[in-house]
């Protein structure tokens, strides 16, 4: 009984690691080449450009990184 209650202890506390690590990669954007190079290049937007898709084309590699990018994560938040 104590061992499970232990696992249950742990998969909370790594959910909750989940959950913010995941947000936090939501909010922060891809890493992504740029005509600058490789940036975070929404990284001080504040997850603004989440609901402003035309800025998206920013990021010139890979190819659909911010749409990957923000599926993958709020799966992972739905999921912690």
């Amino acid at each position: 009984t104590l061992l499970s209650m232990i696992f249950s202890a742990l998969g909370i506390a790594f959910s909750g690691y989940c959950l913010v690590i995941s947000a936090l990669g939501l909010v922060q954007g891809p890493y992504c080449r740029t005509l600058d190079g490789w940036e975070y290049v929404f990284e001080g937007t504040a997850g603004r450009f989440l609901t402003d898709s035309s800025i998206w084309t920013e990021c010139l590699e890979p190819a659909h990184v911010v749409e990957w990018n923000i599926i993958l994560f709020s799966i992972l938040i739905a999921l912690s």
